[in-house]
C-alpha cells in the first residue's frame, strides 16, 4: 500500500494494469484483504479492474479458505460484465473442493460448460478427487468418461485417486477395471499406483494377484518400496 500512495502522492494516475499488477503482488504475499480494499479503490476512482486482478483475488481468497468470498466475487465480475476464464474458474472449483464443497464446484463447473468452456486436466483431476474422497464414486466414474469423451486425458494421477478410491469402498472389480483401462491405454503408473492395487488385492486375500501386479511393477521398471512390501507381508 505504501507504494500505491507514493503513486496518488506523486498526482500519477495508476491505471487498471497498475492496479493489477499491485493486487497480484498481495495476492502472492497473502495479503487478501489488502489486496480487496486495493480492487475497491479502484472501481472508486472509474478504473476497471482486469479479469486478471479479479482472478488474483478469487485465487487468494481460495488459497485462505474463504471460498464464499471468492464465490460472491465471481458473481460480482461477471454482474460487471467480464467473461471468466479457465483460469478463473479453475482456482474456484480447486478452492471449493479443498474445502470440502465438492457439489458446489460441481456446479461451478456446470457454470462453465454454459459458458462454453471445458475444463482442462487439472480441474477434472481435482473434482475427480474430490469426489473420491467423499465415495462419491460412481460421479467420478462419470467425469472419467466425459473426461475422455472431450479428449482431455487423464494423468496417472486421476487413475491412481480413482483405484484407490474404489478399493478403499471395497470395489476391488471396478479398481482393476481402471487399472487394466489404464494400461490400455498406455498410461504407466507409479509406485503410488501399484502399491494401491496390490493393497486392494491383499485387502480381499488375493495374494497371488498381488505378487504378480509387484513382478509386472518390476517389468515396466518400477521399483517397489517400503509400502510395497509391507502390504504384501500384512497381506500373508
Amino acid at each position: 500500500m505504501v507504494v500505491l500512495k507514493q503513486i496518488f502522492a506523486s498526482d500519477c494516475d495508476p491505471d487498471a494494469i497498475t492496479f493489477s499488477t499491485l493486487i497480484s503482488g498481495l495476492c502472492r504475499e497473502g495479503r487478501v484483504q489488502e489486496a480487496e480494499r486495493l480492487l475497491r479503490e479502484a472501481i472508486r476512482r472509474e478504473v476497471n479492474p482486469n479479469l486478471f486482478s479479479y482472478t488474483s483475488l478469487i485465487h487468494g481468497f481460495c488459497i485462505r479458505g474463504q471460498v464464499m468470498d471468492a464465490s460472491n466475487l465471481l458473481m460480482e465480475m461477471m454482474e460487471r460484465g467480464y467473461t471468466p476464464d479457465v483460469v478463473t474458474f479453475g482456482a474456484l472449483i480447486h478452492g471449493l473442493v479443498v474445502a470440502g464443497q465438492v457439489s458446489e464446484a460441481l456446479l461451478v463447473r456446470e457454470k462453465m460448460t454454459a459458458r462454453q468452456l471445458l475444463p482442462d486436466a487439472n480441474i477434472y483431476n481435482v473434482l475427480i478427487s474430490g469426489l473420491c474422497k467423499k465415495h462419491m464414486l460412481p460421479a467420478a466414474r462419470n467425469l472419467l468418461a466425459e473426461m475422455l469423451e472431450q479428449n482431455v486425458h487423464p494423468d496417472k494421477f486421476v487413475y491412481t485417486t480413482l483405484i484407490d478410491g474404489f478399493i478403499r469402498n471395497e470395489s476391488l472389480d471396478e479398481a482393476r477395471k481402471v487399472f487394466e483401462f489404464m494400461e490400455q491405454k498406455g498410461v504407466r503408473l507409479d509406485v503410488v499406483g501399484y502399491n494401491a492395487m496390490i493393497k486392494g488385492y491383499c485387502q480381499f486375500g488375493m495374494l497371488d494377484e498381488a505378487i504378480v501386479c509387484m513382478n509386472n511393477m518390476r517389468k515396466v521398471r518400477c521399483i517397489p518400496d517400503e509400502f510395497t512390501y509391507s502390504t504384501l507381508i500384512t497381506g500373508y
